[in-house]
């Protein structure tokens, strides 16, 4: 089973998909299974604009588990919880375990550092789920919570994107770690600084990047598997491109639509899932408020307009995001 804590939920160019564990019908009635290919138009590129759509800690099998034609699963392994633990989560034993249909906006915000991503995986035993801590849980345990999937008619438009568009059911994300650096691959497909190390986790301090308190670190992954944790430099960074060069170089229009960054004490908002504020070239340029922009919202309006760029990212504010821990908050 793949980690529901484990990573963002992206919708890219309105290719997307979801799920749930109910069986193999639809939210809206039946969909056919994913064609194998798509035909083209016979252009060169039929693809006018790229808007990625990020969403928060979710995973396939959460939202997709049964989506027809997809290869998901309703069943995970969870390992044996420790003696001293099964009060919380009276699992003595390894077993298989099916997924729960679940509400969109119950659940709890699992652990999702490096530590924990070791913990899930465990040797590739892909069974240490139930032993994931929550952060936020006081010492608990994540027992079955994280095996559930959504019921498909609380998603039905992911549904819809995922048959009218593509679902892709077998990727997985670049980095083993938390919201920092996710949102970092989607702007550069990596967090490398040198040949032999890149960032991994989140930064000590909100919020997460150029505006992070002065002393704020970062932890560091080595190639050779070294985990450095506070090794890392101060969160704007100069050591690697994103797509914001690429693009600026063949001048390819583009924009990212986020929330403020809100600076402490009250810096923990959406607005620490702004990518580009650990990106000195554009936090620092007068691109920041502008091509990266103060409000998610304000995509809407620039279609409206026709001033869509040709390639955006759209990162909600936090009840929007699908966060499990903002929407059992709201």
């Amino acid at each position: 089973m793949r980690a529901w804590n484990a990573g963002r939920f992206m919708l890219i160019a309105a290719a997307l998909g979801i799920s749930g564990c109910s069986g193999g019908g639809s939210a809206n009635g039946s969909y056919a299974p994913i064609p194998a290919k798509r035909i083209s138009s016979g252009n060169s590129s039929p693809i006018k604009y790229v808007i990625v759509v990020i969403q928060e800690n979710r995973t396939f099998d959460n939202l997709f588990a049964t989506f027809p034609g997809a290869d998901g699963t309703t069943t995970g392994e969870a390992e044996a919880v420790p003696p001293s633990e099964q009060s919380q989560c009276p699992i003595d034993h390894k077993e298989t375990v099916k997924l729960t249909e679940g509400n969109l906006a119950v659940g709890d915000d699992f652990g999702h550092k490096y530590s924990d991503v070791q913990i899930d995986y465990d040797n590739a035993n892909m069974d240490g789920f139930d032993v994931d801590p929550i952060p936020a849980g006081g010492g608990k345990i994540a027992c079955l919570h994280p095996y559930q999937c959504v019921n498909p008619s609380q998603i039905a438009p992911y549904w819809d994107i995922a048959q009218q568009y593509v679902l892709a059911d077998h990727m997985y994300q670049t980095q083993g770690s938390g919201s920092f650096t996710a949102h970092q691959d989607l702007i550069a497909g990596g967090t490398a600084i040198n040949s032999n190390e890149s960032i991994i986790d989140d930064p000590s301090g909100f919020p997460w990047g150029c505006d992070s308190p002065s002393k704020t670190t970062t932890s560091l992954f080595t190639t050779d598997g070294q985990y450095e944790p506070g090794k890392g430099p101060f969160p704007c960074f100069t050591q690697y491109e994103t797509l914001r060069d690429r693009l600026d170089a063949a001048k390819i229009s583009w924009k990212y639509y986020t929330e403020k960054v809100v600076l402490p004490p009250k810096g923990d908002t959406a607005g620490i899932w702004n990518a580009f504020d650990a990106i000195s070239a554009a936090r620092n340029s007068p691109e920041w408020g502008k091509k990266v922009t103060f409000s998610d919202k304000l995509i809407f309006k620039d279609i409206s307009a026709g001033d869509l760029p040709a390639v955006s990212w759209v990162t909600p504010d936090a009840l929007n995001s699908d966060h499990p821990q903002e929407l059992k908050g709201g």
